[in-house]
């Protein structure tokens, strides 16, 4: 019913403990069961340097959340997000099918952690990213430059930096939120809808783009509503096809908009939430 290694995995658990010290907590109950499983984690220079747990269920709740602990130590934040329950199925050499969904428990407590680290303490401020091209194209660059001068006006202890598509950072948060990165290009690709290429061109090359509307005074990189309205049919369906769509505005860990510029009350309001207390925010 079982094989050798789960049950190895029942009879000496490892890694399971509290962690008073511990960096992030995420807990997962199974409602269907009762069973719940308590993540803890320590990061260091953005690996899990230690992880435990504490487990309340049956054998397989236990072996699969030792399983999983064994598995992410040492790895990365972005890899450990990366995690499925069919890794840690796959490394006890499979589950009976009535037993499979414990593997669930300790794989979503341990991105339940994760998750609550990447938010950043806010002692420490609040970390506000634009995912984009680097270079920046023409959209990503205006979004850092209203973000910046947003945040600086409102006078917010918040981290305000760019990152490219293709880092791991900007992957990790994109796996979070069930996606990889990309641009209008890899949307297109994956999905068939083709980008007019000579018009793309004529908005990149324009020598008098718009006078940017609302973002006038930010538009010092040539950015014209045109370029996303023509880009749009790709920003609607790229979530739908896996990718967060650069550019990409992310506070606090959360996806707030992606794919084209989002309007300056957005941005404005999204910003002024983070002058609240912690506890009077709006959940994302």
């Amino acid at each position: 019913m079982y094989t050798k290694k789960v049950y190895e995995h029942f009879l000496d658990p490892q890694n399971a403990r509290s962690m008073p010290d511990a960096d992030a907590v995420g807990t997962i109950g199974d409602p269907s069961c009762g069973d719940s499983v308590t993540m803890f984690i320590k990061v260091r220079d953005n690996v899990i340097s230690d992880v435990s747990y504490l487990v309340f269920g049956c054998g397989a709740s236990i072996a699969t959340s030792s399983m999983a602990s064994v598995l992410a130590k040492g790895k990365s934040l972005e890899d450990a997000m990366a995690m499925a329950d069919e890794d840690v199925i796959e490394a006890l050499g499979g589950l009976p099918e009535h037993k499979v969904h414990c593997s669930n428990l300790g794989v979503s407590a341990l991105h339940k952690a994760i998750g609550s680290y990447l938010a950043i303490g806010r002692e420490h401020g609040d970390s506000i990213v634009v995912v984009g091209t680097h270079p920046p194209c023409s959209r990503c660059r205006l979004l850092s430059n209203v973000v910046a001068a947003v945040a600086a006006e409102f006078g917010l202890d918040a981290s305000v930096k760019h990152l490219s598509y293709t880092s791991e950072e900007a992957r990790g948060y994109a796996i979070r939120n069930g996606l990889v990165p990309g641009t209008a290009k890899d949307v297109s690709m994956a999905t068939g809808i083709e980008i007019d290429h000579n018009a793309l061109a004529d908005f990149l090359s324009a020598s008098a783009p718009d006078d940017g509307g609302e973002f006038g005074k930010y538009n010092d990189c040539g950015w014209t509503i045109g370029l996303d309205e023509m880009l749009r049919p790709l920003e609607k369906i790229a979530k739908e096809a896996g990718i967060m769509m650069t550019p990409a505005l992310i506070i606090n860990g959360t996806i707030k908009h992606q794919g084209s510029m989002p309007a300056l009350p957005e941005i404005r309001k999204w910003l002024m939430e983070l002058k609240k207390p912690a506890a009077d925010r709006q959940e994302p």
